[in-house]
């Protein structure tokens, strides 16, 4: 009877060692998935704020006064029919043509590439004001959304909502 007991505790032990390490395990892939989702979101979170402060090609009153993102984004919900100075691009126009640019400079997308997709929109009052998307392969949007993980980032500027999603 000693020797059965004796084999019981012993598997019991090796049980709860077990369930420990699978505990632990759990708990150490949830660490390592909120580390990476921090990161990715505090770079779409700088990208917004260091691309509000960009200045564009579309100067307002004179040549050399250039607006940055967020000046052309409020004139362009505020006034989308106004024009750059000495420029026949309106205010959405220069908007749309300066984003595609700073983006595809900004964010290489390819299917070599870490980042496959990104969504840029504005919202005006929850209208949508303009949405800038590129993918590798020109993937269709809902493709990309079912296809990969997202990583995105809100500014908030008053009535105006700022959204970037990028795919990866």
């Amino acid at each position: 009877m000693k020797n059965k007991k004796a084999q019981e505790e012993m598997i019991g032990f090796a049980l709860i060692l077990v369930i420990i390490g699978v505990i632990i395990l759990v708990f150490f892939t949830i660490s390592i998935k909120n580390k990476t989702t921090v990161e990715e979101s505090y770079v779409t979170d700088n990208f917004i704020q260091a691309l509000l402060q960009h200045s564009t090609d579309c100067a307002e009153n004179y040549e050399t006064d250039y607006l940055d993102f967020r000046r052309l984004i409020n004139k362009c919900a505020n006034s989308g029919t106004g024009k750059c100075f000495q420029s026949s691009w309106t205010y959405c126009e220069s908007l749309e043509k300066n984003l595609n640019s700073t983006l595809k400079n900004s964010w290489q997308i390819s299917s070599d590439s870490y980042y496959k997709a990104y969504v840029l929109k504005i919202n005006n009052k929850g209208n949508e004001l303009l949405t800038i998307y590129d993918s590798a392969n020109k993937t269709e949007l809902t493709d990309v959304k079912s296809q990969f993980n997202s990583k995105g980032s809100v500014q908030n500027l008053g009535e105006i909502d700022i959204y970037l999603d990028v795919y990866y």
